[in-house]
């Protein structure tokens, strides 16, 4: 995203260089990284040109091209290699891939939870041993062993899934996670015009996101409520709350990222939506006692009440986790004061997505903070888990590209950062700091003081190229 952004960043100030008229970049440009940047594309530019069997100095839309697509050359590497190594992970034939672990790893669970559900065997749901014993039956070879946690109703959403063949099974889910993500990255794209004239680069990013790696890798359903919250989005911003209030019900798959959402629905006394959302949890409540008998939810109760005794279990690593909790965690040896700096910055974070959330600034902002504070604010964040907030990042970089002021610049480097701190667990395992946690913060912060209207977007440019054809930009 670093190169994404930057490369906005110039073209932004090479448009207004060229339509100056002058040979000084703007001010924004004419120091430190702006113009060492600056000064790297142009003369790269310069040197392409013989090479591509060009007459005489690129014209602009070649220019603007070059410069991005240099300033993306990192992000392009490391495309490459993640996506080529987990296409050589997963390569070898079976259950296993070359490392020994079960291929999708944590759909094994879900897996496992279908099959439960298949039998409507409700005692084994949350019988740790009872589940051991399945796995070993799908997988003897592998080790790993989850504990049950989730709701009923997830097991019934994998039934389908759990009567196909393991492999089978987890390449559709897998092909399911891909589909879901490229479809929500492109709806909101779509509605970026700023983004329009970055295509193929805006896709490359996407695909790019470390936290998009990690879900296809893990074979978790972070997707289910990524699709949830992005239809949301779309079915608020079309006045329609009830069913937007639904579809954040729907969430309930991972009650955890929903804890922000009572108090911004009743603090902004938003009746549609909470009942858009009690309808949905009760549906699904009614499902699983229909399936399973009432009993379950009582142990599922039992589960939930349960879960900061095993928080530890939960979270081997706490230097993978990107909440602010896991930031206190990790950042203060004393669990009692991590927990209170966690309630009182976590109240904070609240507060801001409810003063965010009251102003008249446009849905895409307003959403946009709402699903980073939701996952600041949620206990337990894993790195596949970020992908919730890809929509986000990309309004992020469509509000800087049209805001064009000195300070948007800072929010380039604000999702640089947060786009690819979850690749790199180790610099927050050696300094016990989680850097993209207050990196979020920022941007919360960033968003709530300005006011862009990013649909708006830019106007597109048009240049007549040297062959005498209008291309747009």
């Amino acid at each position: 995203m670093r190169g994404f952004a930057l490369g906005c960043e110039a073209a932004a100030a090479s448009d207004q260089w060229r339509a100056n008229k002058t040979h000084n970049p703007p001010a924004s440009a004419r120091s430190g990284w702006g113009r060492l940047l600056l000064d790297e594309m142009f003369a790269a530019c310069q040197s392409v040109g013989p090479m591509l069997s060009l007459r005489g100095p690129l014209d602009p839309l070649q220019r603007r091209r070059l410069e991005l697509n240099i300033a993306l050359m990192r992000m392009y590497v490391w495309l490459i290699f993640a996506w080529t190594a987990y296409a050589i992970d997963i390569s070898p034939a079976g259950k296993l891939d070359r490392a020994g672990h079960i291929k999708g790893h944590d759909f094994a669970h879900f897996y496992v939870l279908g099959q439960i559900a298949n039998d409507r065997s409700g005692e084994e749901l949350y019988s740790f041993e009872q589940q051991a014993t399945r796995m070993d039956r799908l997988v003897p070879e592998y080790q790993n062993r989850f504990l049950p946690v989730y709701g009923p109703q997830v097991a019934m959403l994998f039934a389908p899934l759990a009567r196909l063949p393991y492999t089978i099974a987890v390449a559709c889910w897998l092909a399911a996670t891909v589909i879901i993500y490229g479809t929500c990255c492109y709806a909101i794209w779509r509605m970026l015009p700023a983004l329009h004239r970055y295509r193929w680069e805006s896709f490359a990013v996407c695909a790019a996101f470390p936290p998009f790696y990690s879900l296809v890798a893990s074979g978790h359903i972070t997707a289910l409520p990524l699709a949830c919250c992005t239809a949301a989005f779309f079915a608020f911003r079309a006045k329609r709350e009830l069913a937007a209030g639904f579809l954040l019900g729907l969430l309930f798959l991972k009650p955890a990222l929903g804890l922000i959402l009572p108090f911004v629905f009743f603090y902004n006394r938003a009746w549609r939506l909470i009942a858009g959302a009690m309808i949905a949890v009760l549906l699904q409540l009614a499902a699983a006692a229909l399936l399973f008998g009432v009993d379950v939810l009582a142990s599922y109760w039992n589960v939930v009440t349960q879960l900061g005794a095993t928080a530890g279990l939960l979270e081997p690593h706490p230097y993978e986790m990107h909440s602010l909790r896991s930031f206190f965690s990790i950042l203060l040896p004393w669990p009692r004061a991590a927990l209170v700096a966690y309630v009182i910055s976590a109240a904070l974070v609240v507060w801001l997505a409810l003063a965010v959330w009251r102003t008249d600034k446009p849905h895409e902002i307003r959403y946009s903070v709402l699903l980073i504070a939701m996952v600041l604010v949620d206990p337990h964040v894993n790195a596949y888990d970020l992908v919730i907030i890809a929509p986000a990042l990309l309004v992020s970089v469509a509000v800087a590209v049209v805001d064009a002021s000195p300070s948007s610049r800072a929010l380039l480097w604000l999702v640089y950062a947060v786009y690819f701190f979850p690749a790199l667990p180790a610099i927050a395992e050696y300094t016990r700091i989680q850097a993209s946690v207050p990196m979020l913060v920022a941007i919360v912060y960033w968003l709530h003081r300005r006011n862009c209207n990013v649909t708006a977007g830019l106007k597109p440019r048009h240049y007549t190229t040297r062959n005498g054809v209008v291309a747009g930009l």
